[in-house]
């Protein structure tokens, strides 16, 4: 008795016992930070990327399939374009799309949003215990309890992917590099920030961390499963482009970096893993080109957004864009202006120093081909999406300039703290410290300074939950309360009004608010209130209210016949103090101020 006594003590001291017992410990430190950050740091849903997918999440959820209540004029173009292209043209061979089908008003596919993190945050959702609070009357109101559980649902994921960068971390270079890399993805301010965006960032960590766990299990030697391996990571390449379209690109560099393994079968690997990449892959494109005749939707034109002709969002807010403005030597502007910023910012990537380290680490020759291979398709993919991100970037990076999902490189940084953690050691052992009570100080102490970040956001002051201007729910959603579920309200945020307001046609702003009489654009209010449905409400918040420009005021004091923006509107409002004339939506059942809000109803539904 006393001898097993003795096996479960040496167990717990040095064995088995004693790494589960630091298992243990470390994921309650996990859970306790994030539980101090929740209370300290929590803000509601921030920004348009997330609660667009928050939103389309939910209506899976709700059964009505991968729709959107979130409709952009220029998805209603691409939509309308094909169905056109298929039924009826015009005399001269051009589609006639002038008019649009009122089913997609009432029924609108999503096309612009990649399938995989919206398919699982419905999953989320469907286990959400707090439904959908009505806010509209919460006094005190601080935190919508929705947004609560999917910040949860990211953070849940940060506690798998820092297990990820220790094992990782582990299998590359040993246990104290494993520690403390993991310690430094836990301690990166930034990851915890971004649980609260609604952003895919923590979702596409995992993912990339499971394919490198995949790489390095294809370099060990064993020719057992190594077919099933090579499918995995076609299938995790295949879903991270299904969550960023962008990331699909990564397949070229995992394909040549296959053709350097040793293995007597990298052609039926690489085989394999192209095979298992395009059956995820081209479904979905397949479904997106039956709809809108484009395989990515409308973020396939994202390369267009942010050139001289579609400056900000106007690309998605027009109903018939013109891209015969549009020349190559704008893209080349686009490219370079844009990678220079990104190439600024990769040495403090994610706000932490780290990286640093790792573009230092470049220069240090590893004896372990596993470690110079992995590394080397690690920088590739960087070079790469760096040109990517350059190309695509949208409005969506001004929205959000930090954590917008098209940050591509932030999902990679859990790999280059791995590399920066065995450089930090490689430097340590050439210090020739006297033993190891000095080692695990000096590791301390690199961890704490790299996450102090972290820790500075937990002081006070602290930021509050509502992120106003111009997001407050319980207002978003008195004026939902307005609409019946077929009724189209047009928004400059239709994106929370969709998440938060539920149901219902949110459609986003055209780009101009009135055309000058005999102009033969359709790019107005007008051109979707006349047809196929009139518009019932317009919600006009902060996010518009405070650009008008001086410019406008200009063009409004002269009363000429121009083409009117929406500031010409508003100022029309506020000036006169009444609906401009012939406006057809004159009711404000709410104060005009701080939001403008205008329907056919002064009565809401809920009352």
């Amino acid at each position: 008795m006393s001898y097993r006594i003795q096996q479960v003590i040496h167990a717990f001291e040095v064995g088995a016992g004693a790494k589960l017992i630091k298992f243990v410990l470390a994921l309650i430190g996990l859970l306790a930070i994030a539980t101090v950050y929740d209370l300290v740091a929590f803000r509601n849903l921030s920004t348009a990327e997330g609660m667009d997918a928050a939103q389309v999440a939910q209506r899976i959820a709700d059964g009505k399939g991968f729709s959107t209540g979130f409709v952009r004029p220029f998805s209603l173009y691409l939509l309308q374009k094909k169905a056109n292209e298929a039924t009826a043209k015009g005399a001269d061979g051009q589609t006639n799309n002038s008019n649009f089908d009122p089913a997609l008003l009432a029924s609108h596919p999503d096309i612009s949003n990649a399938p995989a993190f919206p398919v699982v945050l419905a999953a989320v959702l469907k286990l959400n215990p707090f439904g959908h609070p009505d806010t509209a009357k919460e006094k005190g109101f601080a935190i919508y309890t929705p947004d609560l559980w999917l910040a949860g649902f990211n953070q849940l994921l940060i506690v798998i992917g820092a297990c990820l960068v220790f094992r990782l971390g582990c299998r590359l270079f040993d246990a104290p590099v494993g520690w403390v890399s993991g310690i430094l993805f836990a301690g990166t301010e930034i990851f915890w920030r971004s649980s609260m965006t609604g952003v895919p960032v923590a979702f596409l960590a995992v993912i990339f961390l499971l394919l490198f766990q995949t790489m390095v299990s294809l370099q060990s030697g064993e020719d057992k499963g190594l077919v099933w391996r090579a499918a995995l990571a076609g299938v995790l390449i295949a879903i991270a482009g299904l969550t960023r379209y962008s990331y699909a690109w990564l397949i070229i560099p995992f394909v040549v970096w296959m053709a350097g393994l040793p293995a007597t079968r990298k052609g039926l690997l690489t085989g394999v893993v192209l095979l298992a990449f395009a059956v995820v892959w081209l479904p979905w494109l397949g479904r997106n080109y039956a709809l809108s005749g484009t395989p990515f939707g409308t973020a396939g034109y994202a390369i267009y957004q942010g050139t001289p002709f579609f400056q900000a969002e106007q690309l998605e807010r027009a109903f018939n864009p013109d891209f015969s403005t549009t020349f190559t030597g704008f893209f080349w502007t686009k490219l370079i202006s844009n990678l220079r910023d990104i190439v600024e910012k990769v040495p403090r990537l994610g706000g932490t120093w780290a990286s640093a380290f790792f573009l230092a680490g470049v220069l240090v020759a590893f004896r372990n081909p596993a470690l110079r291979r992995t590394r080397s398709f690690l920088l590739g993919s960087l070079f790469l999406l760096m040109a990517v991100q350059a190309l695509g970037k949208t409005w969506l990076s001004t929205d959000s300039p930090e954590l917008s999902g098209e940050n591509l490189l932030l999902p990679l940084l859990p790999i280059m703290l791995i590399y920066g953690a065995g450089l930090f050691f490689v430097l340590l052992d050439q210090m020739g410290l006297p033993n190891a009570g000095y080692r695990l100080a000096a590791a301390g102490m690199f961890c704490t300074v790299l996450t102090v970040p972290l820790w500075l956001n937990l002081l006070p002051p602290h930021p509050s939950s509502i992120v106003y201007p111009p997001y407050y729910p319980p207002w978003i959603q008195e004026k939902a309360s307005y609409m019946g579920e077929g009724d189209i309200m047009m928004t400059d945020i239709p994106w929370a009004v969709a998440w938060y307001g539920r149901g219902g046609t949110r459609l986003w702003l055209p780009l101009r608010y009135k055309l000058p009489p005999g102009s033969t654009l359709r790019e107005d209010f007008y051109h979707i209130h006349n047809h196929p449905k009139p518009i019932a409400a317009l919600y006009l918040t902060a996010k518009t209210l405070k650009n008008v420009e001086m410019r406008s005021l200009y063009d409004f004091a002269r009363n000429e016949e121009l083409d009117q923006d929406w500031d010409h509107f508003i100022l029309g409002i506020f000036i006169n103090k009444e609906v401009p004339k012939g406006f057809p939506l004159k009711r404000a059942p709410e104060d005009l101020m701080p939001e403008i809000f205008l329907t056919d109803s002064e009565h809401s539904l809920k009352k």
